[in-house]
């Protein structure tokens, strides 16, 4: 897990630290003292992660040359990629 403080997060805890209060830190930094006590209190700020790549991805070339060239019907494609292990797909949504 990473951490990253803002650089206004990082002013109003340095002014913290020299007992500022937290009028004082909004004057300095022009900040509202709701906003000075936000950072103030804060603990770390930790960046959302990415999404995991979905493992369709790896059959998608495939699946799109095959779908290309109407050599196998959507139902066929399905069986291949859940035999390979990608079950999520529910085979009633894509027969129609």
């Amino acid at each position: 897990m990473t951490t990253c403080e803002s650089p206004h997060s990082l002013k109003v805890k340095e002014l913290q630290s020299k007992s500022y209060s937290i009028r004082k830190i909004a004057t300095t930094l022009k900040m509202s003292r709701r906003t000075v006590a936000r950072y103030r209190n804060r603990i770390e700020f930790v960046p959302k992660s990415s999404r995991k790549r979905s493992n369709i991805l790896d059959f998608e070339a495939h699946l799109q040359q095959r779908w290309q060239e109407r050599q196998q019907s959507a139902k066929a494609l399905y069986e291949k990629i859940n035999d390979k292990g990608f079950p999520i797909l529910k085979l009633p949504s894509i027969t129609r």
